[in-house]
């Protein structure tokens, strides 16, 4: 399971400088139209399922953090920054706001909702 350790992305930064980051754009609004799945449960919004989603298969220390328009999320371990880019892919140029140099724009898209939620066990 995941260490979240930090109370803040700067803290976060400073005890990891060579930490790997990524940028999403995403909406933080829950999917059109559904506010629960179809067994009444209540659906996270796009960010809320990444974080689920990284709290149940990141190994090492990481950090989120929400922009409007998207997340950051850094972590310090290589395995992790891996699985992370394997699992969602990469595109496009990153968000410059509070980065590291090992920065890259995530794969991971509103469209990706309705297939990471049912992974994570939402009936939708």
């Amino acid at each position: 399971m995941a260490k979240i350790v930090f109370n803040s992305f700067e803290s976060f930064l400073s005890r990891h400088p060579e930490s790997f980051s990524f940028t999403a754009t995403i909406t933080s609004a829950e999917p059109k139209g559904l506010s629960t799945d179809k067994s009444d449960k209540k659906l996270p919004t796009p960010y809320k399922l990444f974080h689920e989603w990284a709290s149940l298969s990141l190994a090492g220390e990481w950090v989120t953090t929400k922009y409007k328009g998207g997340f950051i999320i850094c972590v310090s371990d290589l395995k992790d920054a891996t699985l992370i880019s394997q699992k969602f892919g990469t595109t496009g140029t990153p968000r410059k706001a509070f980065t590291t140099e090992r920065n890259v724009a995530l794969g991971y898209k509103d469209d990706d909702y309705s297939q990471l939620a049912r992974e994570l066990g939402y009936d939708i």
